[in-house]
């Protein structure tokens, strides 16, 4: 499986590089600096490229751990009820457990002395 990552690796390299060759010219940027006046400077196409592809990355990636925070408080809330509904399960079993016993007793003493009254 690494060879088949080391392939895919090297032929979007190679693509990159391509593509890097290809695009070296430069081009001009217009944008206002803090002083509101207007500057104008020359960078290669390459260069702008992949700092829109960076931006772009970092936004991407920032939301989506957003949304992962977002989701782990969640599951937190989730787990949290869980728990109080086991606990609130195994009293009500332990309270009911008693008279279930109780009850199989009654059940039991009465069986037998019906039992006793049929051999009479």
């Amino acid at each position: 499986m690494t060879g088949l990552k080391f392939m895919f690796l090297l032929v979007i390299v190679i693509l990159f590089v391509l593509f890097g060759v290809r695009n070296m010219h430069d081009v001009e940027i217009n944008y206002y600096n803090p002083g509101l006046k207007l500057q104008t400077i020359y960078v290669h196409l390459l260069y702008v490229i992949l700092s829109s592809l960076f931006v772009g990355a970092v936004f991407g990636w920032s939301t989506s751990i957003i949304k992962q925070i977002k989701l782990k408080r969640i599951i937190r809330k989730k787990d949290k009820q869980v728990k109080e509904i086991e606990e609130e399960l195994n009293k009500i079993r332990l309270t009911s457990a008693p008279a279930s016993q109780d009850s199989e007793e009654k059940e039991i003493s009465v069986s037998s002395a019906s039992g006793n009254d049929a051999e009479k």
